[in-house]
């Protein structure tokens, strides 16, 4: 989708702000490394820049990649929010690339073209976390053949996307508004409404065995993991990676029925 390079992204802001590659891509191609995180522990991660990636393993071939994308000009100011903001002082709604080059310092070549910008996160939906699932047997069986992500259902690359329907690559059936290319609902910050709709009850958002989507692995084993507390979008969002290896449902069994055995004689699986 709009996440990375070689996707959608590659016109993001109006085709001069191109997203970066994938944080997959980025550590493939040498120029990043991600720093391995445990559970129980607080994470402090600052938005992206080289060396800004959280990898936490959860098998043997598969992992999370974390990585804090800001699209801010100002402080919890973006691009979009400064030309609604003009819009309705003035009733003007001023071109993408005006309130880009009055924003921040840009390079242009001789002819005005714009040829760098500071940040090539401002042209993303929103600011937040992306959690990539990496799997690294599928990249393995398919990166000579380019198939890393030809299987819908099991992506060797992956957004986990916050707003519960992994609908990027699928076919989009929406007149004025196409969720197959990524939009802000995918990114997990404090505040996220898509996420909230699914998920409620919940005092702050939390990737983990029992949310939408979920932490478990490509072959649907619970992994125990949980990314919590995510908090809202800034220059250095924070959240907590915990596990648990409570592995027995909820009210099962009723020690109430004092019984030393529960056991199933007709097999209809309810008394």
């Amino acid at each position: 989708g709009i996440f990375g390079l070689m996707d959608q992204g590659s016109n993001n802001g109006r085709g001069v702000i191109p997203s970066p590659p994938d944080a997959w891509t980025r550590i493939f191609a040498g120029w990043e490394t991600a720093e391995i995180v445990n559970p129980s522990n607080l994470v402090s991660l600052p938005f992206r820049s080289e060396n800004s990636l959280i990898k936490i393993p959860i098998t043997d071939s598969e992992y999370f990649l974390i990585e804090n994308r800001r699209n801010t000009v100002y402080k919890n100011v973006s691009i979009d929010s400064l030309r609604y903001a003009i819009w309705e002082e003035t009733e003007r709604y001023p071109p993408f690339i005006e309130i880009l080059t009055d924003s921040v310092s840009t390079d242009k070549d001789e002819n005005g073209v714009i040829t760098s910008v500071p940040n090539y996160d401002l042209g993303l939906p929103s600011s937040g976390l992306l959690i990539w699932h990496i799997d690294e047997d599928i990249i393995n069986d398919g990166i000579n053949d380019y198939s890393i992500n030809s299987d819908r259902i099991l992506k060797g690359v992956d957004l986990e996307e916050a707003d519960g329907a992994q609908d990027i690559g699928y076919p989009n059936m929406h007149l004025f508004t196409d969720p197959s290319s990524g939009y802000f609902g995918d990114m997990w910050f404090d505040g996220n409404p898509e996420y909230e709709t699914l998920n409620n009850g919940l005092e702050f958002p939390e990737f983990g065995p029992y949310t939408y989507p979920n932490t478990k692995s490509n072959d649907g084993a619970s992994t125990f993991l949980s990314i919590e507390n995510i908090s809202a979008p800034n220059d250095t969002m924070t959240f907590f990676v915990t596990t648990t290896d409570e592995i027995m449902a909820d009210g099962f069994p009723d020690f109430s029925l004092h019984l030393g055995l529960i056991y199933d004689f007709d097999e209809d699986g309810v008394q």
